[in-house]
């Protein structure tokens, strides 16, 4: 952000890999998204000047991450929980008041649920499109397979770290930057992988 905002150029390489130690257990994964929510916010106020300068930084980065990975995740819970109380009023309306339960309504409610949750895998879809692909390789499908486990847990879990986190920036107290616990636990089916799909890509690179 730094270097856009003092003009320079930052080059986009698709084909560059980065092998990384991701969490593995919920606490951990936490701990991570907490820093990483942190961070933004940090770098958003930071460089908040930029949003009234010409450019790629303040109008389309900054933006970007403040609708995509600030605003949005906030709204995103509120979908849910209109789903589940409009489908809970129904069945209680149901039960105690047949007479006055209204079908047409619920399926609409539930209509409407479904258009967004085939919109979200749309644009999930949409997403893995526009990546390159290595044409022997089927973890693209495997990987859209787990959108709707990212839709019903990971983002529940990632709203309650963006809450926590803009609690504790306006509270204003310290923050130290929890590192990752270490643990180098990684099976050795991925890693042969891994380094597989590493040596393709240099050879893909080099050549």
């Amino acid at each position: 952000m730094s270097l856009l905002e003092q003009g320079f150029r930052v080059q986009y390489e698709d084909r560059a890999l980065a092998f990384t130690e991701a969490p593995i257990s919920p606490n951990g994964l936490m701990r991570q998204r907490f820093r990483w929510s942190f961070g933004i916010l940090q770098s958003l106020w930071k460089h908040r000047g930029a949003f009234r300068h010409k450019g790629a930084l303040g109008w389309f980065a900054l933006p970007n991450i403040a609708i995509f990975q600030i605003l949005l995740p906030m709204v995103s819970p509120l979908i849910d929980l209109m789903f589940v109380f409009g489908g809970l009023s129904y069945f209680i309306d149901r039960h105690f008041h047949p007479y006055t339960a209204n079908p047409a309504s619920f399926e609409k409610l539930l209509l409407f649920f479904v258009v967004f949750l085939v919109t979200d895998f749309i644009t999930s879809v949409i997403a893995f499109s526009l990546e390159r692909h290595d044409p022997g390789n089927g973890e693209d499908i495997w990987l859209l397979s787990q959108v709707w486990l990212q839709r019903f847990a990971y983002r529940q879990l990632f709203s309650l770290v963006l809450f926590k986190t803009l609690k504790r920036a306006i509270d204003g107290r310290p923050f130290s930057w929890d590192k990752l616990e270490r643990t180098a636990a990684i099976p050795i089916a991925q890693k042969n992988m891994g380094s597989d799909h590493a040596s393709r890509e240099t050879h893909a690179i080099m050549k």
